[in-house]
Order: structure tokens, then sequence, then C-alpha cells
């Protein structure tokens, strides 16, 4: 393996790993604090932070999309390209869910007495988005270390014109 591909390799798991623990913190600590706000309190506190969890986890979660397209064409492993799929999917729940369910939070449009229902929908859908990031995650860390043991061997394997 090239030194760019043990770099983007490093880089793309320790991005996905980022990205895994951004949704894990969501669905372990934001969304229990969430649900335990009174409905007027977490729309408010919604529309005023939505952009920087936005911002944060997009550019995580892009950044992931990237590397492990960037990995996939590198390694050509299966686990790589479904690392890349994996990821892929994480961004994939925006559009599928979370564009509307975080848009009629920020425009406080839902009604009160629905907020509830809806985030223990949006909480679902966190745990499904977390669970693929967690496959992407351990998905590059696999192709990553398999990629880097098969370099090895390689270079162990070859005559070095230095052995003396």
């Amino acid at each position: 393996m090239s030194n760019l591909g043990s770099f983007c390799g490093y880089l793309a798991v320790l991005v996905s790993g980022a990205s895994f623990g951004t949704m894990l913190t969501g669905a372990l600590v934001l969304v229990p604090s969430w649900r335990s706000a009174p409905a007027p309190e977490f729309l408010s506190w919604f529309a005023a932070n939505a952009s920087r969890l936005a911002i944060y986890a997009g550019t995580l979660q892009s950044a992931t999309i990237v590397l492990s397209l960037v990995c996939a064409l590198l390694f050509r492993s299966v686990a790589s390209w479904l690392a890349a799929a994996f990821a892929i999917a994480v961004l994939a729940t925006f559009p599928l869910y979370f564009r509307a369910a975080n848009a009629s939070f920020v425009a406080q449009s839902i009604p009160l007495d629905q907020v509830a229902d809806e985030l223990a929908r949006w909480a679902a859908w966190q745990w499904v988005r977390t669970g693929l990031g967690l496959a992407a995650f351990a998905l590059l860390l696999h192709s990553s270390i398999r990629s880097a043991r098969l370099a090895l061997s390689r270079e162990r394997r070859r005559p070095d014109s230095n052995r003396g």
C-alpha cells in the first residue's frame, strides 16, 4: 500500500470514528435531553442550534463519504466499498427523514402536542443512522488494517537490495 493509501486509511478511520461518535452522542445524550424538555423549550433550543449541529455532523458525514470512496478506489476491497455504501446511507437518512423533521422543529411549525411523537421517530431514525455509521467505521477500520497487513506482507517478500 502506498503512503497515500495508508494516510487515506488512517484519516478515513479517524473521521468516520468522529462521525459515528457524534451520532452516538446525539442518540445517547441529546435526544434524551430533548425528550425530557417541555416542547416549547426544545423547539427554541433546536431552532437556535440546528445550523451548528448540521454543519458539524454534515461535514463529518460528507468527509467520511469522500474518504471512504477514495479508500475504496485505493484498497479495491469489498469491505472498503461496503464502507462507502454505508457512509452514503448515513447521509441518505437526511433527505429521507431528517430534513423535514428538522425543518418543522426549526420553524416551530409542528403542533406542540405532536413534538413528543416526532421526537420518538427522530430517536428511532437516529439509531438507524448511528448503526449505519458504526458499520461504515468498522468496515473502514477492517479494510485499512487488512490493506496495511497485505502491504507489509508484500514488502517482506520483496527482495531488498539494501539488505546486507
